[in-house]
């Protein structure tokens, strides 16, 4: 096959060995890079301006950038056939079958057979919740599998041991002829997350399958990064017989407005019941915001009402920041933490870390500027706490303020300010409101209670592809 690539980077040359061995039967005819002025070589091989892409003859070209959409877009309007067109993932998985690397749990189970479609597995929210769902469907009795391109060690010994296997596909979203077969023999999927739409879309053809989604978009804009790499779902998208589900009235608001013809219902996650003994601290109250340092978090919006608070206020308080530091905005927030001595900044934790954190700490916050369900929050109601929230996170649906929450207005720092100060002029009221917050989680975000949503949703899914 004669195979050009676009792109001769960084994401070509971390990938140079491996894309030698995968092409050693082919022939590469070119390289193309809009940084080319004049034609020149790599590797030995022509590479040229994308301008004269005609002059090429090839049967396909890969794109090796994570500038998908853009390429995509540029080879269509130089008439390069859309049908040639591939990304690495996809082109690798053609090439390959999909390569599935399974982890047994070695446990015997009778029950269906469930897969679950996810992304990279961490300690983030979405991630967390595809395991969550494995836990709750394992509980009844499922056979069970989650798929993922990695798998964070310490979650891959804890699922094993609760009796759910596991399989990694280095080409997820994609799944080539190997791996749908290997698909097939599943009775039902969940497949999560919005940016694995060709994965709903694809796999919804075999079998009968529920797509979850959790999206926020204004500030994460996480609807305009998936149709960069995949620009044809945009405005064509059929998938009648997968039962669409969101995560919250937020996340689905995100869904219609893109595919406001598609139905879409509400599928909320549940926590296993893991409650820390509260430690009490008689000395300051101890104020947690949870996730990656970032603007959708909103962690400059919480500097900023500290800023706002008297020095009295500020001495009555900690405040800690749990979360990744690496990125630029983190590090601004860093620099201005470094002024407030009330400020104690945590970085990233563990499971057992976080699990011994929330067991101190008085107060969660949550300063999302969007946010469609956060677990932190969710996670703070079943371990009793406070949780000081913004107005336009999913939470907000089951929460009355000052009863079992506590609600400030978006983006407003005096807002913010105002609630943190009543939280340290009423101490019992704190805890009263943390009291009435495991209320909520018992009454709506259960293992039990989630086990019951995601039968239901499976149940409609088999009617909608078996046309019942």
């Amino acid at each position: 096959m004669r195979v050009a690539i676009f792109g001769v980077g960084k994401y070509y040359i971390k990938r140079r060995d491996e894309v030698s061995n995968l092409l050693a039967k082919d022939t590469i005819v070119a390289f193309f890079d809009n940084k080319f002025d004049n034609d020149t070589e790599v590797d030995g091989i022509l590479a040229m301006n994308p301008i004269n892409i005609n002059l090429v003859k090839f049967d396909c070209i890969i794109i090796m950038s994570t500038y998908v959409g853009e390429i995509y877009c540029q080879l269509c309007k130089l008439g390069v056939d859309k049908d040639k067109i591939y990304t690495w993932k996809q082109y690798r998985s053609k090439k390959t079958g999909g390569i599935i690397e399974e982890y047994h749990t070695g446990k015997s189970c009778n029950g269906k057979r469930v897969l679950i479609v996810t992304q990279p597995i961490h300690y983030d929210g979405g991630s967390m919740a595809a395991v969550y769902a494995a836990m709750a469907l394992r509980q009844r009795n499922y056979c069970v599998w989650i798929v993922a391109e990695l798998i964070e060690p310490e979650l891959k010994e804890r699922l094993l041991r609760d009796g759910i296997s596991l399989a990694v596909c280095q080409d997820i979203p994609y799944f080539g002829h190997s791996a749908k077969k290997w698909v097939c023999s599943f009775s039902v999927i969940l497949v999560n997350v919005f940016p694995n739409i060709h994965s709903a879309y694809e796999l919804g053809k075999i079998k009968p399958l529920v797509w979850w989604l959790h999206e926020s978009d204004v500030y994460g804009n996480i609807y305009q990064k998936v149709f960069a790499t995949f620009p044809y779902y945009r405005d064509n998208l059929k998938i009648d017989t997968v039962n669409v589900v969101a995560v919250s009235e937020n996340a689905r608001n995100n869904f219609k407005r893109y595919y406001p013809n598609i139905d879409a219902g509400i599928m909320a996650y549940g926590l296993p019941d893991e409650r820390e003994k509260a430690v009490s601290n008689n000395k300051k109250m101890i104020f947690a915001i949870i996730g990656y340092i970032s603007l959708l978090k909103g962690q400059d919006i919480l500097i900023e009402a500290i800023k706002k608070m008297s020095e009295e206020e500020r001495n009555k308080a900690e405040f800690w920041f749990i979360g990744s530091t690496e990125s630029d905005f983190a590090q601004k927030i860093l620099q201005e933490a470094k002024m407030i001595n009330s400020v104690v900044i945590k970085g990233v934790l563990n499971r057992l870390q976080m699990k011994k954190i929330l067991s101190e700490v008085d107060v969660v916050v949550s300063a999302s500027r969007e946010d469609s369900l956060p677990i932190v929050i969710t996670e703070g109601m079943m371990n009793s706490k406070a949780c000081i929230m913004s107005n336009v996170i999913g939470n907000v649906d089951y929460v009355t303020n000052f009863k079992d929450g506590i609600i400030f207005q978006s983006e407003s720092v005096d807002d913010l300010k105002d609630k943190i100060c009543w939280c340290l002029n009423h101490g019992n009221g704190v805890k009263n409101i943390g009291k009435e917050a495991r209320k909520i989680y018992e009454n709506e975000f259960t293992m039990q209670d989630f086990a019951d949503r995601l039968e239901r949703e499976i149940k409609r899914a088999e009617d909608l592809f078996y046309g019942m």
